[in-house]
């Protein structure tokens, strides 16, 4: 708008010289004069390097307007440029929004699974019923009563309580992950659908376009009790989930506050990558 009340400027200041120029030749030079068209046109011909002057200003023009379009088109370009970024931030939020509406909704999906369940001790003369996130210590406590049965069948030695510990640690990983199978096969109807759905929210993440995939991560891990951590373990090292599960494990660093005094052997942490615990203060022993 500035250029154009310019150059709109420039021409009228033009337009009044060439008509102030023609006023002065008529009063210089009035008609009726002796000679006053010899004399015009004498007077005219110093006009020739003036004619040259503004045909110079004329090409000058041309190539300043050629800039100010050349400047219009750079700020169009711009003004593109920026409604492209503002374009692709409002997609990215709303891809972010819609990443998290569904996000939430398996979260909610997964506690209403958790809170569903409802299992009854199978050692408890009370016949205890656990309910919800309890109900991951009974199956922890019968992972624990499978291997202790397990030695006294391979063995008719009554053992201290001592020397059971023993045994234990120094039993190889898949005595525990066979224990596991055992409770996993009683419990398969509330096991199976929560670790599926809890690999799906995984996997869902693992999936998605989200920068930020770490953070969510790390919300799904805070759902976890010490005892689910624990189930989760040794389901990874089982069969159901040693082939998918465990590689998600390992890269979101799912085991990062795991209770490795819950673990029925110190030595089992080896059976994961350190990425599994986020390269924080648990370490592998031998």
């Amino acid at each position: 708008m500035k250029n154009t009340t310019i150059i709109a400027f420039v021409f009228i200041i033009i337009i009044i010289l060439w008509y102030a120029s023609s006023v002065y030749i008529d009063n210089l030079f009035p008609v009726g004069t002796c000679d006053y068209l010899a004399n015009r046109g004498t007077y005219g011909d110093k006009f020739g390097a003036i004619n040259s002057l503004f045909a110079g200003l004329a090409f000058t023009g041309i190539i300043f307007t050629i800039l100010l379009q050349r400047q219009e088109l750079k700020l169009q370009r711009q003004e593109l440029s920026s409604t492209r970024k503002v374009f692709e931030i409002q997609n990215e939020m709303l891809s972010k929004e819609k990443f998290e509406n569904t996000y939430f909704q398996m979260l909610n999906l997964f506690h209403l699974i958790v809170n569903s369940l409802d299992v009854k001790s199978s050692d408890s003369t009370e016949n205890l019923i656990k309910t919800g996130r309890d109900s991951f210590q009974i199956f922890y406590n019968e992972i624990e009563k499978n291997v202790n049965d397990s030695i006294k069948v391979g063995s008719s030695n009554i053992f201290s309580k001592s020397k059971l510990e023993e045994i234990k640690e120094s039993l190889e990983v898949s005595s525990y992950i066979d224990a596991y199978g055992m409770v996993y096969d009683k419990y398969k109807s509330d096991l199976s659908h929560y670790f599926r759905t809890l690999y799906h929210i995984i996997k869902f993440i693992d999936n998605s376009e989200i920068q930020t995939k770490g953070h969510y991560t790390s919300i799904a891990r805070a759902q976890l009790s010490s005892y689910e951590q624990i189930l989760l373990f040794y389901n990874c090292l089982h069969e159901n989930g040693n082939e998918k599960f465990k590689p998600l494990i390992e890269k979101y660093a799912l085991f990062k506050n795991i209770d490795s005094s819950l673990l029925f052997s110190k030595t089992h942490l080896k059976e994961f990558d350190d990425s599994a615990y986020g390269h924080e203060d648990i370490k592998k022993k031998e």
